[in-house]
């Protein structure tokens, strides 16, 4: 599979651990479905997991739980930083992806934008991060639903 694919996948996939799961596992704590569509279109992602912790302290959660909870936190900020840093080399590259990533990569070679341009092994690495990010908090929002 090709770079540009890769991080396309890595893209979409985020995307949507984001949005769908984040927003399922904040439903489930929130009796108020109205308070959880307003914090979706208010907060960014990073705020609405903050919430989603908060809200799991205060239901007395699982210890278990919430240090799932909180090693998830540490995944996707990890991630988004992956993420924006990718968004930042592709919007920053004016040659095409596999040609300024050998230029990139060669020894002694500098250039003047600083850019991360990953290896399909690292993007399949997040690919694989954010798929355990996604089990943790769909693992999470069950265990809230079934209690």
């Amino acid at each position: 599979m090709d770079l540009k694919r890769e991080i396309d996948l890595f893209f979409s996939e985020f995307s949507e651990v984001e949005s769908q799961c984040v927003g399922e596992a904040l439903r489930s704590m929130a009796p108020d479905q109205a308070f959880v569509e307003r914090s979706e279109k208010m907060l960014d992602h990073h705020a609405r997991f903050t919430l989603l912790k908060r809200m799991a302290s205060v239901r007395n959660v699982s210890v278990e739980a919430l240090t799932a909870l909180e090693a998830a936190d540490l995944r996707a900020a990890e991630l988004r930083e992956k993420r924006d840093a990718l968004t930042h080399t592709l919007s920053s590259l004016t040659n095409t992806l596999p040609d300024a990533a050998q230029a990139a990569r060669r020894p002694g070679k500098r250039t003047s934008i600083e850019v991360w341009v990953p290896t399909i092994g690292e993007i399949e690495r997040c690919r694989t991060s954010t798929a355990k990010l996604q089990a943790t908090l769909q693992a999470f929002t069950r265990q809230i639903t079934e209690n």
